[in-house]
């Protein structure tokens, strides 16, 4: 390799690490459809994590199953294939005990109580 060759190779090289470490995407697949609640507040969220990032981190919705089956996401979260996921716990039979589904309806030790179920502005 010549070296003009090898200098236009590493300054592409440079070019897509560097481009790279500057915003990083996420994939959240969902189960619902896009005008569903629980998307649009998939969305909300991934709105808001953008902004509070400063566009470091997007993440990217795929509503309806259309990356993941609503059955596929706990698992493709668990192993890595998504980074993040939407998806009710009791949809899960196994899980459904476990875990409640209704934000804000089981109640907190006082220690953690907030008067609001809003989430916490964001940091600047």
């Amino acid at each position: 390799m010549t070296s003009t060759a090898f200098a236009s190779a590493l300054a592409l090289a440079a070019m897509t690490v560097g481009t790279g470490a500057l915003a990083e995407t996420w994939n959240m697949p969902t189960a619902y459809p896009a005008d569903n609640y629980h998307t649009e507040n998939a969305q909300a969220f991934a709105d808001e994590v953008k902004e509070c990032s400063g566009g470091e981190l997007e993440i990217v919705l795929h509503p309806g199953g259309s990356l993941f089956k609503g059955d596929e996401i706990k698992r493709a979260v668990q192993l890595g294939e998504a980074e993040i996921g939407e998806r009710l716990l009791s949809a899960h039979a196994n899980e459904a005990r476990s875990s409640p589904t209704i934000p804000c309806l089981s109640s907190p030790p006082p220690s953690r109580r907030r008067k609001s179920c809003a989430p916490p502005p964001c940091r600047r």
